[in-house]
């Protein structure tokens, strides 16, 4: 009888590794971007301290003319991908700065938000 042994090199395994790794980091950035949408739905029509327990005083604040305030944030973030100019592909990373902006009600009432560079806008 005979057996077939395979062996693979890190030069084959390389490519599907890094595939991998990109496609894990795609799924938590979808993730990500499902559990931030969720919180932020949820706090439609709750008062703005909800927002504050959840993050933390905001980074800035804006009065609008109607008696409206738009809260923001910024959360640092990391991604990874794959540069490919780099012979057998190379990991990188970056550096992301999600900005969330809550808008309420001259009563303090969240109605709205916003966000950018969060894994993906909300």
């Amino acid at each position: 009888m005979i057996s077939k042994v395979v062996v693979f090199s890190i030069r084959t395994l390389a490519p599907t590794l890094v595939l991998s790794i990109v496609l894990s980091s795609g799924c938590a950035t979808g993730q990500r971007k499902v559990a931030l949408r969720d919180r932020l739905d949820s706090l439609i029509g709750q008062p703005i301290d909800e927002a504050v327990k959840l993050w933390g005083a905001p980074d800035a604040t804006h009065q609008m003319n109607d008696g409206a305030v738009a809260y923001s944030w910024r959360q640092p973030w990391t991604s990874s991908g794959v540069n490919y100019a780099v012979p057998g592909g190379a990991v990188v990373t970056h550096q992301h700065l999600c900005r969330t902006t809550i808008q309420t009600d001259s009563s303090g009432v969240i109605r709205s938000y916003h966000c950018e560079d969060c894994g993906t806008s909300c």
